[in-house]
């Protein structure tokens, strides 16, 4: 019965010849692929925990924002300003506990400003952000911006 096996294996052989290059090298890379995938999956460690963001809040931050300032290429109208307007136009704020931030616009430079920072290349200097308005000063007035009151 095993000469039988054999013969019939021996003829199945004989007539694909291919075949008895390709199972030996089939078995080669089934045997590496295992070899190669056991060893793998052992390196990687799964975390259970969440990450510790307690240890980001005393290290340095960085906010990255697209662009501060930028120009405003509207075209020059015949409407001169209002001479008690403010130089200003509050156009939107970010508001966040920690940091945060409006976006100013003054003739054709729009700037994004933090509580402290000065407004383009004026001498006006963030005073305050709340969640409805803007407080700049220039040393000798003081100025609030409302959102409502955004230019059109």
């Amino acid at each position: 019965m095993i000469k039988t096996e054999n013969a019939a294996i021996k003829q199945f052989l004989e007539e694909n010849k291919s075949l008895t290059y390709l199972i030996p090298i089939l078995i080669v890379l089934i045997i590496v692929a295992i070899v190669v995938l056991s060893k793998s999956g052992k390196s990687s460690k799964v975390s259970s925990e969440p990450p510790d963001w307690a240890g980001l809040e005393n290290g340095n931050q960085v906010i990255i924002l697209p662009q501060t300032t930028r120009n405003i290429n509207d075209k020059e109208s015949s409407v001169k300003k209002d001479p008690f307007e403010s130089p200003f136009a509050l156009t939107g704020i970010i508001f966040s506990e920690e940091r945060p931030l409006a976006i100013l616009e003054s003739d054709n430079l729009s700037s994004i400003v933090g509580v402290g920072s000065l407004v383009g290349d004026s001498s006006w200097e963030v005073i305050s952000i709340d969640k409805e308005s803007v407080t700049i000063s220039n040393g000798s007035d003081t100025n609030t911006l409302n959102i409502s009151e955004k230019a059109k």
